[in-house]
C-alpha cells in the first residue's frame, strides 16, 4: 500500500514538474532536467504498472536498464549547464557520455525477450537459472549493475571537482553567493548513490529484513524525495552566471582565471594595475557600489571604464583578492560603525551596505572579523 502511495506522490510530481517546465523547452539548459525528472518518474511508476498494468512488468523491468544509464548523463550535462560560464548547447562531445547506454539496450532487449518462465526465476524466485540464454542475461544485468556503480561513482565526484571550481569562479564574478552555492545538487548526488545502494541491498536480501527498514517501501520514499528535490530545486535554479551571460562570450569573460600563470600573456604593468586599483578604491569609497546587492564584475567593469578581465587580474594579482572579498570587505567596514551606533537591527544593517541576507552578512562578517556581529558590538562597546 506504501509502495503505491509513495509511487504515485513521486509520479505527480514530477508529471507537474515537467508540464511546468514546457513553456522553457527552447532552453537547451532546461532540455537535461527534463530527462533526469523523465528517468525518474519512470523508475518511481514501479508499483503503479506492477498494480495496473501487471502486462507490461516485464517490459518495465526490462527498460530500467536503459533508464538508469539515461538519468547519469543527464544529470551530469544538467549540472554542467548550471555551471557554464557561456550559453549552455548540446556539443558533439556530450555524445561520448550516452555510449554506455548501448550496453544497457542491449542488456534491455534480452530482458524483454527472455520467456516468461526465465524471467520470473531471474527477477521474482529463487529457482537456479537452467536456459543458456538466462544465464547469460542474468550475467549480463549483474555486469551492468556494477558498471553503473562504477560510472556513478566517477559522475558524483567529477561534479564535486567540478562544483568546487565552479564556486572559485563565482567568487571571482559575484559578491553574493545566494541561489549559486548548488548544495543541493551535491545533496541529491549523495542521496542517488545511497538509493542506488539501498535498492541493491533490497533486491539481494529482499524483504526478509522489512524490520529493519530494508524493503522496496525505503526504495520508492526514497526515489519519492529524489523526485522532490530535483523538482522543486530545478524548476527554479538558474545557471549560475545567468546575469552575466552573452550572446557574444569571445568579448566577456565570464570563466575569469584565477592562476597567475595564466594572466602572464596579458598586457597589463604595474602602472597599469595602479590606475586599475585606484579606480577600483574610487569605486567603493566615493561611488559606493558595493550597496548595490546585484553588483557583479561586469558591472562595476561598466561603471569603471575597464575590461571585466583586467578587474579581475588586478584584484588577484595585485591586490591579492577576489571580487567577492574586495566586495564584501568594502561592506563589512560599513556595517561597523552602524552596529556601534545601535538604531538599527543586524538584518536591516546587512541589507543596507548590500547583502541580500542576515546568513551571508553574518558569514563574511565572522570571517572578516574572527567574531560574530553582537560579539564585536558588545566588546567595542565594552572597551
Amino acid at each position: 500500500m506504501l509502495d503505491m502511495y509513495f509511487s504515485s506522490m513521486a509520479l505527480a510530481v514530477a508529471t507537474f514538474s515537467l508540464f511546468l517546465l514546457l513553456p522553457q523547452h527552447k532552453n537547451p539548459a532546461k532540455r537535461p532536467l527534463v530527462c533526469v525528472l523523465t528517468c525518474l518518474a519512470l523508475l518511481a511508476s514501479g508499483p503503479v504498472i506492477f498494480s495496473t498494468f501487471p502486462a507490461f512488468r516485464q517490459l518495465y523491468i526490462a527498460a530500467i536498464p536503459v533508464i538508469f544509464y539515461l538519468l547519469l548523463p543527464c544529470f551530469w550535462l544538467y549540472h554542467e549547464a548550471l555551471i557554464s560560464p557561456a550559453p549552455w548547447q548540446w556539443h558533439k562531445n556530450t555524445n561520448k557520455h550516452f555510449l554506455p547506454l548501448l550496453f544497457a539496450l542491449l542488456v534491455s532487449l534480452l530482458i524483454l525477450l527472455l520467456p516468461e518462465g526465465d524471467f520470473d526465476s531471474m527477477f521474482f524466485s529463487e529457482i537456479p537459472l537452467e536456459n543458456t540464454m538466462a544465464k547469460m542475461t542474468a550475467t549480463s544485468f549483474f555486469a551492468l549493475l556494477v558498471l553503473w556503480c562504477v560510472l556513478s561513482l566517477v559522475y558524483v565526484v567529477g561534479m564535486f571537482k567540478r562544483t568546487i571550481e565552479y564556486r572559485s569562479r563565482i567568487k571571482q564574478m559575484y559578491a553574493n553567493e545566494s541561489g549559486k552555492t548548488l548544495l543541493w545538487v551535491n545533496v541529491f548526488s549523495l542521496l542517488l548513490v545511497f538509493t542506488w545502494i539501498y535498492a541493491l541491498a533490497v533486491l539481494t536480501v529482499g524483504n526478509h529484513f522489512a524490520q529493519y527498514g530494508l524493503s522496496d517501501t525505503g526504495v520508492f520514499l526514497l526515489l519519492l524525495v529524489l523526485v522532490w528535490l530535483m523538482a522543486t530545486n530545478g524548476l527554479r535554479q538558474q545557471p549560475g552566471f545567468a546575469e552575466v551571460l552573452s550572446p557574444e562570450p569571445d568579448k566577456i569573460e565570464v570563466g575569469v582565471q584565477t592562476n597567475k600563470a595564466k594572466y602572464q600573456r596579458s598586457a597589463l604593468n604595474q602602472d597599469d594595475f595602479e590606475r586599475i586599483a585606484t579606480k577600483l578604491v574610487h569605486a567603493i569609497s566615493q561611488d559606493a557600489l558595493h550597496l548595490d546587492a546585484e553588483l557583479n564584475l561586469l558591472k562595476l567593469a561598466k561603471h569603471t571604464g575597464v575590461p571585466s578581465q583586467y578587474l579581475s587580474q588586478t584584484l588577484n594579482q595585485h591586490l591579492d583578492t577576489t571580487f567577492f572579498d574586495f566586495i564584501n570587505q568594502a561592506r563589512i567596514e560599513n556595517a561597523k560603525p552602524m552596529l556601534l551606533k545601535g538604531d538599527q537591527t543586524v538584518l536591516d544593517i546587512a541589507l543596507a551596505v548590500g547583502f541580500n541576507a542576515r546568513s551571508s552578512f553574518y558569514k563574511a562578517f565572522k570571517q572578516s572579523t574572527g567574531m560574530t556581529p553582537s560579539e564585536y558590538k558588545k566588546q567595542h562597546n565594552a572597551g
